[in-house]
């Protein structure tokens, strides 16, 4: 399944490709629930049925979700 631009899903509407790779294709797409843009990561179905990509992409998102908070939690010391 790919994604198309306007698309919803969930609370999330797709606005644009941002990138594509071997593990799947990453959209830039607006939360409606939190008005803010959000990354989504749509993975080819080699990366969903092979073990060692899956673990991988877990693991990526992992260590982007503790980035992102260091980041909110960077700028939220200084004020912003």
């Amino acid at each position: 399944m790919s994604l198309v631009l306007n698309q919803r899903l969930f609370e999330y509407r797709i606005v644009r490709v941002l990138g594509q790779g071997a593990f799947g294709t990453v959209y830039l797409a607006h939360d409606a629930l939190l008005d803010r843009p959000v990354a989504i990561k749509e993975l080819t179905i080699t990366a969903q049925t092979d073990e060692v990509a899956f673990k991988r992409f877990v693991q990526e998102a992992r260590w982007t979700m503790k980035s992102v908070q260091k980041l909110g939690l960077r700028g939220n010391q200084r004020g912003a």
